[in-house]
């Protein structure tokens, strides 16, 4: 009974994380009878919310593997753990990823689910493929054909084994053996042709192409391409067929183009980009842009050939900047995961509590003298419980302001310096400008690009802290080398200010911390001296030794800080971003860097103290340990 109740708890938990969008769906499956069914329609619901979603699919896939070990339903386990095996891939945790599939693949084993058992071995190869670990993901595809292998009169499984030999003959291609890869992807094509599976017979014929033309067969290649682009309907809408198309034109121009027949790669091309704007799939703009550069150069056609290198070059810098974006929404992905694990560890502890206090209650109607006991002992748990929560409520209110805040600066501080380089490139194309104004604008833009840097590695370091198990490398190593270092960095914008910057630290100085986020902390503390320092100001570094710490001081003579802003920096509550105003020269900050030199100092067993009044400079004090 008990069981039963922390289950439902849970499930009710569940619901409370997943996205609202989602809720009406969740519950109406929830509130299903009958086990096998709501298990099913949960995997089902779970792998539509993937797609959209993923850390509602992720509490989904943990919901399902709890409620299958709950009523012992090995399927509901096998699905829930094949889920998160998805979730994960795509985040990527691919540790994580690989612990859920194999699960899953075990499971699946048990119950003799021959049809899921390939494709999860094929999921697993494609998690190998992502790490690099070829031969592991050549292992799992073997163990899906062995598997397949045992099953030759299931009718079910033709399309997963010529998923298993695309797959093989993939492995032999990257293996240098291509006499393989061709058997591999003749049985594809055959059995593709054989059970009508156009998308399949499509694929095999590119990739076997592929193979001819690696080995230069180009007669052999060709004929494959032109088969392939038999088998498409030039007339249909639909995005998979202009997809096929578009990239099979694409090959077929860089195979005509290695024949030396110039004017069909030309045509090719040309046909390839213009398919491409139905579909705008970008891999295949810049391989088309690439090789009409290629072309045009090797008929000396140079301007069609300059023009397409600039194509070539905006379509790489558009690739960068998506996957600079896709890092940052997988950074986000994993917040929004992490914290919300967070908040279901917190309620499973009272979930888990509240059973001790059932049981507690049930020997309390039997043991009547030690009522009191327990009634106190439960007094004090929930007291230290209900502590705990509210201690860590705070603490995800905290970080979600934070993490709010940050993006809000990423979303606008980021859009300057992209603005920026293409209003400057789009100078550059025009040609008209004097070198007077190019040496300006080229200033002005890596002032901008400077900032943008150290935004992102201020961020990236926050990010990083922010993760479980992140600890600091502590080792014993002399101050004066990595105060020097940090002054080198910062001592030509220093003297465009005519700031001087004196130091005291003379000798050796010993601490124990760590020597990177040591190097980050004083990086970021005179950067932000010299930001607020006037024109001929001081910047002053000192440090002395007392009870077993070094104290190292970085005071400046600059415009000083509030006594809220004093008192909030010295809090040890600590967490949350200052406002930054701009600096004497109109220099921009964020306010992250103070953050992260604090969260730093902490990590290393130190800390970091301010003393300040405006316009009397400001006095940062930095304790760290010594050997």
């Amino acid at each position: 009974m008990v069981l039963l109740v922390a289950a439902c708890l849970f499930t009710l938990i569940v619901s409370a994380q997943v996205s609202e969008r989602f809720k009406e769906q969740l519950n109406a499956i929830n509130a299903i009878k009958n086990d096998s069914i709501r298990f099913d329609s949960l995997y089902h619901f779970g792998r539509f919310v993937s797609d959209d979603d993923i850390p509602s699919a992720i509490l989904i896939g943990k919901d399902l593997v709890r409620e299958g070990e709950l009523h012992n339903n090995d399927r509901a386990i096998a699905n829930g753990n094949y889920l998160l095996g998805i979730c994960y891939q795509f985040l990527p945790d691919f540790p994580q990823a690989l612990k859920h599939y194999l699960v899953a693949l075990r499971l699946q084993k048990q119950l003799n689910n021959v049809n899921f058992e390939i494709g999860t071995c094929l999921d697993i190869a494609n998690v190998y493929e992502e790490t690099g670990d070829l031969e592991l993901q050549k292992q799992f595809i073997l163990q899906a054909k062995k598997i397949s292998d045992e099953h030759l009169n299931d009718p079910t499984l033709g399309r997963k084994r010529l998923m298993i030999f695309n797959n093989l003959g993939t492995i032999s291609k990257k293996e240098g053996k291509y006499d393989s890869a061709i058997v591999f992807y003749n049985e594809v094509i055959t059995g593709a042709r054989r059970a009508g599976n156009l998308s399949l017979l499509i694929a095999g014929l590119g990739n076997q192409a592929i193979v001819y033309k690696t080995t230069k067969n180009f007669n052999a290649a060709l004929k494959d391409y032109n088969d392939a682009i038999a088998l498409i309907d030039t007339n249909a809408t639909d995005f998979e067929s202009q997809f096929q198309l578009a990239a099979i034109l694409d090959n077929l121009g860089n195979l005509y183009y290695e024949k030396g027949d110039y004017k069909q790669a030309e045509r090719s091309l040309l046909k390839s980009i213009e398919l491409n704007k139905k579909v705008n799939v970008i891999d295949i703009y810049r391989d088309s842009y690439e090789t009409l550069r290629k072309v045009y150069i090797a008929i000396k056609r140079y301007p069609e050939a300059l023009d397409y290198y600039d194509r070539w070059v905006t379509v790489k810098d558009t690739i960068l900047n998506k996957q600079k974006s896709q890092q940052i929404k997988e950074l986000q992905t994993r917040y929004d995961t992490e914290t919300k694990d967070k908040q279901i560890t917190t309620q499973e502890t009272q979930i888990a509590y509240n059973r001790k206090i059932n049981f507690f209650l049930v020997l309390v109607s039997v043991l009547l003298l030690v009522i009191g006991a327990l009634a106190f002992i439960s007094q004090r748990r929930t007291a230290a419980l209900n502590k705990e929560i509210s201690h860590r409520k705070r603490e995800v209110e905290q970080l979600n302001d934070v993490k709010d805040r940050i993006f809000s600066v990423i979303s606008h501080d980021m859009k300057t310096p992209v603005n920026s380089l293409i209003a400057f490139t789009q100078i550059l194309e025009g040609g008209n400008i004097s070198t007077e104004k190019m040496t300006k604008y080229a200033a002005a833009l890596k002032t901008t690009l400077g900032y943008t840097a150290g935004l992102m590695e201020n961020l990236l370091n926050w990010a990083r802290t922010q993760m479980q198990g992140y600890k600091p490398v502590m080792e014993t190593f002399n101050i004066s080398g990595t105060v020097q270092q940090a002054i080198n960095l910062i001592k030509q914008d220093a003297d465009s200010k005519q700031v001087s910057i004196n130091t005291l630290i003379e000798g050796e100085t010993l601490v124990f911390a760590d020597t990177n986020m040591t190097a980050l902390l004083l990086r970021n503390l005179l950067s932000n001296a010299l930001k607020y320092t006037p024109n001929g100001g001081t910047i002053s570094l000192s440090a002395n030794t007392a009870e077993g710490k070094v104290n190292l001081s970085i005071e400046d003579t600059g415009v000083g800080m509030e006594a809220s802003q004093v008192n909030a920096f010295n809090s040890a509550a600590y967490a949350q971003l200052l406002e930054s105003k701009p600096g004497t020269n109109q220099e921009k900050g964020t306010g992250l860097g103070l953050m992260l030199c604090k969260n730093f100092a902490s990590l290393m067993q130190g800390s970091i103290v301010l003393e300040s009044e405006p316009g009397k400079g400001s006095k940062f004090i930095v304790t760290l340990l010594m050997p």
